[in-house]
């Protein structure tokens, strides 16, 4: 998680008023993050992926006004009307499809403040962008370039310009080869036969997403305006990252003005920073922390957290800031609820249980094949539980089955829980595969089956699959791992029977039997779920249920 670098003298100066240090290193932590270090001027501390619109100082000073009273309620940024366009051709559609903008103008720049700007990038790549891979963003001095712009995807030797640290120009493709940037993001490119670029009207650079800006408008102590670019493949986290840096460039009384998008079949105006409204409901507060706190009281709580509140009654009417990206569900705001209250004013109760409390069968087995798996040379990964049909079912070759639906996914990405975890596995392997082979990785963890027997109308079932990927992985390979598995579980009375799966090679992919019952499969992956995954070398795979172990 990202650690931020937070300035004494200009955090005092953000708030409006001087905070004793020792009172800082008491406070920040209750607001949910970590001290890692600090001197005399200077406080390190680590900040919750949940929370990215901390990850500047900027941030922190305007959370730290309403925790400590000192400004609460609701931040309102107005957006003036757009001045300039943005022109996306469609050769983009299949690379990178999306793209945001705004001018930050007024913006006083120092070289300090150029460096925390850089950080604050990075930590949002890495917090919502994945890396670039979702969402990249490019900040430019405005007053270098002539809009209006445009958003295009050109062939990989069709021009040149200088990108930034560099002592020549280059091509796009000499880019991916040549400049440090270019090596660690040709992944992200490489698959595609044309590469995207954002020209302005003279025909000049700004830059290459994912990868690297134009030396041209490099942003020094003398700028004084910004233009900020985003690209990426999820209109959704495109707009949470626009949100959150352009409000953290206004808490610096910073102009904010929005660019029009001109797409081929619709028209866009970004950032729009208008609050999100929701309801929270005093009983299920209250329930939800085992306190008593009377409307007025929880309005006051989520005015410090720097929400908007609306009307009081039974339910409270709550206005969220748009750069607070975390805000979900009606117990993200019970959270703040009890964050603006203060955790250390809740008073601990033991639970009123009977009995002593115990590791659950399906923890204990699943310890025990990490251990197992670990002693055999796998690394282990954690997935995200939530995916996609296109994902579990369509480029494993398999039939769509009912699942377990989202019903308001934040985006496409996240519409179903998943059914399996070799898909999951498989996409690592292809997030990792300008690594060295071999790679070999597992995951333990729940999948979700619909079984209206049970009070949430799905069946979660603990899993274990693992991956191997290499040019001589194959089915004698997996088997050997999955017997050294069992045996090493000690299982035994288990049974292997050849089956027909659309996933793996015919001849080459096993069923896992015990008591009649299917407990797994394993086998070598068929080559077009290797290309549907972008994989070139022989994978081989497997999954077993663990709760059919124990």
């Amino acid at each position: 998680m990202p650690v931020i670098k937070i300035d004494y003298k200009e955090l005092c100066e953000l708030l409006g008023k001087r905070i004793p240090m020792d009172d800082l290193l008491r406070i920040i932590p209750m607001m949910g993050s970590d001290i890692e270090n600090f001197t005399e001027n200077e406080i390190y501390a680590e900040f919750f992926p949940n929370r990215p619109d901390l990850y500047s100082i900027e941030g922190i000073a305007r959370a730290l006004r309403g925790f400590l009273e000192i400004e609460t309620g609701l931040s309102k940024y107005s957006v003036v009307s757009p001045k300039i366009e943005i022109n996306i051709d469609h050769s983009v559609d299949r690379i990178r499809p999306f793209i945001v903008g705004a001018v930050a103008r007024g913006v006083k720049i120092t070289l300090e403040f150029i460096q925390e700007l850089m950080d604050f990038q990075e930590d949002l790549h890495w917090a919502i962008g994945r890396n670039r891979k979702k969402v990249a963003i490019g900040v430019h001095d405005f007053d270098k370039i002539k809009p209006p712009y445009f958003y295009k995807a050109v062939k990989p030797n069709e021009l040149k310009f200088l990108p930034l640290d560099y002592p020549e120009p280059l091509t796009l493709a000499e880019i991916l080869e040549k400049h440090p940037k270019g090596k660690d993001f040709a992944h992200l490119l490489k698959s595609f036969e044309r590469y995207p670029i954002i020209l302005d009207s003279n025909g000049d650079v700004l830059s290459m997403p994912p990868v690297i800006n134009g030396e041209l408008t490099r942003v020094t102590n003398h700028t004084k305006n910004l233009f900020i670019e985003m690209t990426g493949t999820d209109w959704t986290a495109l707009n949470y990252a626009l949100d959150i840096l352009t409000t953290a460039l206004a808490e610096r009384r910073a102009t904010i003005e929005a660019v029009k998008l001109l797409y081929s079949n619709k028209k866009e105006i970004t950032p729009n920073l208008n609050p999100r409204k929701k309801e929270l409901r005093v009983n299920y507060t209250n329930q939800m922390l085992g306190l008593n706190l009377t409307p007025t009281e929880i309005a006051h709580c989520l005015e410090k957290m720097r929400f908007g509140v609306g009307k009081v009654d039974d339910y409270i009417e709550v206005f969220v800031p748009p750069y607070r990206v975390d805000v979900f569900h009606e117990i993200d705001l019970v959270e703040d609820v009890a964050i603006g209250y203060g955790y250390e004013k809740i008073i601990p109760e033991i639970p009123a249980t009977v009995g002593i409390g115990q590791k659950h069968p399906s923890e204990i087995i699943s310890r025990r094949a990490q251990r197992i798996l670990i002693g055999l040379g796998f690394n282990e990964v954690t997935n995200m539980i939530l995916s996609n049909p296109n994902i579990q079912f369509d480029k494993m070759c398999i039939s769509k089955m009912e699942g377990v639906s989202i019903a308001n996914p934040v985006s496409d990405e996240f519409t179903i829980a998943r059914v399996s975890l070799l898909p999951g596995l498989l996409e690592t392997l292809k997030l990792n595969k300008h690594y060295d082979l071999p790679q070999k990785i597992f995951e333990i963890g729940d999948i979700f089956i619909l079984n209206q027997t049970f009070e949430t109308g799905a069946r979660e079932i603990r899993k274990v699959a693992g991956m191997v990927t290499h040019s001589k992985a194959s089915f004698t390979e997996v088997k050997s791992i999955v017997e050294t598995l069992l045996h090493s579980l000690q299982i035994k009375d288990w049974k292997v029977k050849a089956i027909e799966h659309p996933s793996f090679i015919e001849g080459r992919v096993a069923a896992i039997y015990r008591d009649s019952e299917k407990i797994g499969i394993f086998g070598e992956l068929h080559p077009e779920i290797l290309i549907n995954f972008e994989l070139g070398s022989p994978t081989v795979g497997f999954e077993i249920n663990l709760e059919k172990l124990y």
